[in-house]
């Protein structure tokens, strides 16, 4: 166990060797792809608790979401990096986009509902799977 100090004097936090390699690896991989938002992410989900991470989902990165690499790369190559962007884009907007579709879309959508959120122009009813 590693033992790291915070800011807050009382809290310290330790780490095994494996969580810390597993971050690194991560790390890592993200850089070599250029993902430097990713790389941020993966730290901050390793290192910082959860209670001193933004409350509101909207001001997480797009990697926060635990989505598919593949939607990864698309939103980012759309300028999405994250949440907040996301939930101003509409579905039809994203279908418009090369190398997207339904299960693209869709899986978009259910990781959105998961935080308590949706796609710009999407109802309820439509998160919930149901037609109109």
């Amino acid at each position: 166990m590693i033992a790291v100090k915070t800011k807050d004097p009382v809290r310290k936090q330790a780490f095994t060797a494996d969580q810390i390699s597993q971050c690194v690896t991560t790390v890592e991989l993200a850089l070599i792809r250029g993902n430097k938002a990713e790389a941020l992410a993966a730290i901050e989900r390793a290192f910082v608790p959860p209670d001193a991470r933004s409350a509101d989902p909207r001001d997480w990165l797009i990697c926060e979401l635990d989505l598919n690499p593949r939607v990864e790369n698309l939103l980012e190559s759309h300028g999405i990096t994250t949440v907040g962007q996301l939930c101003n884009v509409t579905a039809n907007t994203i279908y418009s986009w090369p190398q997207s579709g339904r299960t693209r879309v869709e899986e978009i959508r259910q990781a959105l509902q998961r935080v308590g959120l949706r796609l710009r122009g999407t109802s309820v009813l439509e998160c919930a799977g149901a037609t109109a």
